[in-house]
């Protein structure tokens, strides 16, 4: 089954079922920036990213996020993903599937 997760949307900190662990996970993949985890520093997405123009943005993101979906939370598949800028703030949409 497809999930939407938006970066604007609040987390889940008390899941219910696997689902809602896996979509949780893939939020915190999302929000957390390199060196922000003090014991797994290269946990989650790069900060290198700031200044860039959007197709760049969106090719480098698709990147890391199929590289960290596959290391910290292989039940979950990147299907989309899409990127909208409005007053200088980024909202990034995922689709992931899950697979348990």
């Amino acid at each position: 089954m497809i999930y939407l997760i938006n970066s604007k949307d609040g987390i889940n900190y008390n899941p219910q079922n696997e689902i809602e662990d896996v979509v949780r996970n893939v939020h915190m993949i999302l929000r957390v920036t390199k060196e922000e985890q003090p014991l797994m520093r290269e946990f989650s997405l790069d900060n290198d990213m700031v200044d860039k123009n959007i197709p760049v943005i969106k090719n480098k993101l698709i990147g890391l996020l199929m590289t960290n979906l596959k290391e910290y939370e292989p039940r979950a598949l990147l299907k989309n993903l899409d990127l909208k800028l409005e007053n200088n703030d980024l909202e990034i949409m995922l689709e992931i599937e899950v697979i348990i």
